[in-house]
């Protein structure tokens, strides 16, 4: 996927006023007005015309808005790997569309890929981590990434850490979390454990 120089049909979209930015204010319009299937063909011509990743991560991510995560994670293989757009957003778009897909499998290992592409290691990547391992039936793997980031302020993550301290049958980690941490449930769900 890596050019070197532009093609001849990036040329001929460049000469017809067609930037890569006005195309996505483009589909951007389209989708705004509800017009998410000719927002896709418009996405998949200029992809298909110039080859450009830019636009291929758009047409994947409006094929995730209307919940085609089978032709969204097609056009994001095709970007997998390129240095023009930044690996955490593109794994994070994969797992999404695994997930709900119900390739758990596949949804965590490109959360963990996300999660070791993710600058701020934020928590929220942690806790679709644990959220996917859960799913996935792979729990145990995601201990180190509790172990290697103990200062976790969400509630909302810290009720999944319980979550794989239960699944895993630890439940005197999952007393010394509650009483370290303070962690109280906000719903019915969470008191469950």
């Amino acid at each position: 996927m890596r050019r070197s120089r532009p093609t001849k049909k990036t040329i001929n979209r460049i000469h017809n006023n067609k930037s890569r930015q006005g195309i996505i204010d483009e589909v951007n319009n389209l989708k705004s007005l509800g017009k998410i299937n000719e927002a896709i063909e418009l996405l998949k011509n200029e992809a298909t015309l110039s080859d450009d990743e830019h636009l291929i991560f758009e047409l994947a991510k409006t094929y995730i808005v209307i919940s085609q995560y089978d032709n969204a994670i097609e056009e994001l293989l095709k970007i997998e790997g390129v240095l023009t757009i930044k690996p955490f957003f593109i794994y994070s778009k994969m797992a999404l569309c695994y997930y709900y897909t119900q390739k758990y499998d596949k949804a965590y290992e490109y959360r963990v890929k996300a999660y070791e592409n993710d600058p701020k290691k934020s928590e929220d990547s942690l806790r679709f981590i644990m959220i996917a391992a859960r799913k996935a039936k792979r729990t145990d793997e995601c201990l180190k990434y509790i172990n290697e980031y103990p200062k976790i302020q969400d509630k909302k993550t810290r009720i999944q850490i319980l979550y794989v301290y239960e699944n895993l049958n630890m439940f005197q980690e999952a007393v010394d979390y509650i009483n370290k941490y303070n962690v109280t449930p906000d719903n019915s769900y969470s008191n469950l454990l």
